[in-house]
């Protein structure tokens, strides 16, 4: 795979995104017309600000190995940081036929995740249902359904559990999941974020990707460290 030079992808993007359209537009369009190696790199940046058709795209690129080297590990934890925003997916789509075709890439998605999860000894009783996102991570035999509905005054960071950590270059991902509650929450340029993209007040952390450590701290001087894979 060829790949150019950043000077020419950087020329490149100046030129798609001169019209001033949502990045996710011009990664589609640029995806559209094969040039997979800028679709990556506008996906990436978009996918930097928590934008969920870029994080999907980024999945899709990784499973196929188009403009990035294929990564099946990476495809599945994009694809599952996506689906935490699965309502907001395809609002950026710039035609019908893009519309259709990221809902496909997002139900293909979900059975990514199954899958890859499943040859890893974890399984997932739903990813997906009603509208909320489930825990990919989840033990077998976990229950599908969270015990009792979730809400702010319920959050504490000690009821967390560190799922996962993300590098796409840029900047570090953490997933965490609350078990009790079937919620999820991404750590990203130290700010918490909920399902819906919503930041957490008063929490904020750090990632060490190398360690596969990160840790959460609140307002009122609370310390939560955690070890990816100690849960």
């Amino acid at each position: 795979m060829r790949i150019p030079s950043l000077l020419a992808v950087a020329a490149a993007c100046a030129v798609f995104c001169a019209a001033g359209q949502p990045a996710p537009v011009t990664g589609l369009t640029a995806f559209s017309q094969k040039n997979y190696p800028l679709a990556a790199q506008i996906f990436k940046q978009a996918a930097s600000a928590a934008n969920p058709t870029a994080e999907l795209m980024l999945g899709y690129l990784y499973e196929n190995g188009q403009g990035v080297a294929k990564d099946q590990t990476q495809a599945s934890q994009w694809y599952a940081l996506a689906l935490t925003k699965a309502d907001d997916i395809a609002r950026d789509a710039p035609s019908a036929k893009d519309e259709t075709f990221l809902r496909g890439v997002m139900l293909k998605a979900k059975d990514f995740v199954l899958a890859h999860r499943a040859n890893e000894q974890a399984s997932v009783s739903s990813i997906y249902t009603g509208g909320q996102y489930r825990d990919p991570f989840s033990p077998l035999g976990a229950s599908a359904e969270p015990s009792k509905k979730f809400t702010r005054a319920d959050f504490n960071i000690h009821h967390l559990a560190l799922r996962g950590i993300m590098d796409d270059g840029h900047s570090g991902y953490a997933l965490f999941t609350d078990p009790g509650y079937g919620v999820s929450f991404v750590l990203k340029r130290g700010r918490l974020y909920d399902e819906r993209g919503h930041e957490m007040p008063g929490v904020w952390g750090t990632i060490n990707i190398r360690a596969k450590t990160a840790e959460l701290a609140t307002s009122d001087e609370d310390v939560q460290p955690f070890r990816l894979g100690s849960q």
